[in-house]
């Protein structure tokens, strides 16, 4: 029986499961004179949202057989309940939120279209910069290859710094609260007074580097090490965006972070360039038998060290984020990882079929290497569902953050 429910908190059951909501919430035209008169900061703002969103006590009382909850409820219910906020008092005087800023309901990033475009130009880069090293020591002349993966790595490069433009304009368009066309004006000031803006421009920095080492048509060793440099920069940077970075740049969740990107990006770049690329029909005649079957050794070994440390990765971050199992079916981050999760097994298995069963029918006939080639092509678009959900779970709140 619940006795009193006016300010009733929770109810204790077994089992009981609490999903809590994601709001978010922007505090726009901030009155920064009024800041100053006050001796206030933004981290003021946020310091005092935090206090001010508590319950106090949490005490116990039993009498014949009932237990009862005393607490003081104290969690904001409201925007008002956050204007009324006091962040100082000057003179005698409270200054309040309300007295420094305009409290509005905002709106959540979202960048999934754009993070997508960013993760499939990257993965591209970096299965070929694999699929060149593979190519070469399989001994087959990499000239009848060059020239065309070398146009394809310059649309994956503008397609990366395409993305992560758009990302960064998203971002702009959210702080500010108003459409991407206004947010237009206020670009400038995001990406250079931000971390989150210079994390962007470092991304497109060194896209475009490597853009121009594509286009200049180097392939010696120093590009290479240029190349796969520029790669391990950006894998870094994009790890710093997601919810790794929130803890700070030399801590190891970004480190895992940074290591899973890189891993995602070599296990489907590398399926993605061989399936749709050197294992196509008009190129593939330029292995003999042993060249292919090289070619498919050094891949089908890369792919499962990716997958090793896909796992790894994954499985640390799952608990570091999401907490427990409860979460992974009561939010939207843990469901949207679910997918992602049922993706990357059923690539998995497809990985599995390849390596037991594919390339050993690819030693022994062209149909077999067709049969492959076809399976590499269902991999790469499972793979890519399931970036596109790795985009989504970095616009959502991870539950342990909640």
């Amino acid at each position: 029986m619940i006795l009193e429910p006016t300010g009733l908190l929770d109810v204790t059951l077994p089992r009981a499961i609490v999903a809590p909501a994601a709001l978010a919430l922007d505090v726009a035209e901030v009155s920064t004179s009024v800041m100053r008169a006050g001796g206030l900061t933004f981290q003021d703002i946020v310091t005092a949202l935090d206090s001010n969103n508590n319950n106090v006590g949490a005490g116990y009382i039993e009498k014949r057989d009932e237990q009862f909850l005393i607490r003081a409820p104290g969690q904001v219910k409201s925007l008002d309940d956050m204007r009324n906020v006091i962040l100082n008092t000057v003179q005698g005087v409270p200054v309040r939120i309300r007295d420094v800023a305009e409290v509005e309901v905002g709106r959540e990033l979202r960048t999934g279209a754009a993070a997508l475009l960013l993760n499939l130009g990257f993965a591209w880069l970096v299965g070929s910069w694999f699929a060149r090293y593979w190519i070469r020591s399989s001994g087959v002349d990499h000239d009848h290859f060059e020239p065309a993966l070398r146009k394809l790595d310059l649309m994956a490069a503008a397609i990366s710094m395409v993305g992560s433009a758009s990302a960064l304009l998203s971002a702009t368009a959210v702080m500010g609260g108003v459409g991407q066309r206004e947010a237009c004006p206020m670009f400038w000031m995001m990406v250079s007074t931000t971390d989150y803006g210079h994390a962007g421009c470092a991304i497109v920095v060194a896209m475009l580097v490597l853009f121009f080492v594509r286009l200049v048509g180097g392939v010696g060793r120093s590009s290479d090490i240029a190349v796969v440099l520029l790669l391990a920069i950006f894998s870094a940077t994009r790890a710093s965006m997601g919810h790794a970075g929130e803890e700070g740049f030399w801590t190891i969740p970004l480190a895992v972070e940074a290591i899973h990107f890189f891993a995602i990006g070599l296990w489907t770049g590398a399926v993605m360039v061989s399936g749709w690329f050197v294992l196509h029909e008009s190129r593939i005649r330029k292995f003999d038998t042993g060249s292919t079957d090289q070619y498919l050794e050094l891949m089908s070994q890369a792919a499962m060290l990716a997958v090793v440390a896909i796992v790894a990765t994954g499985i640390y971050s799952t608990w570091h984020r999401v907490g427990s199992s409860e979460h992974l079916i009561h939010t939207n981050y843990g469901i949207t990882l679910l997918v992602k999760v049922a993706l990357v097994l059923v690539a998995i298995a497809l990985g599995g079929y390849n390596k037991f069963l594919g390339l050993p029918a690819a030693s022994r006939s062209s149909r077999g290497v067709t049969l492959v080639r076809v399976v590499l092509q269902v991999e790469t678009l499972l793979l890519l569902g399931a970036l596109f959900a790795a985009a989504i779970l970095t616009t959502q709140q991870p539950p342990t953050a909640m």
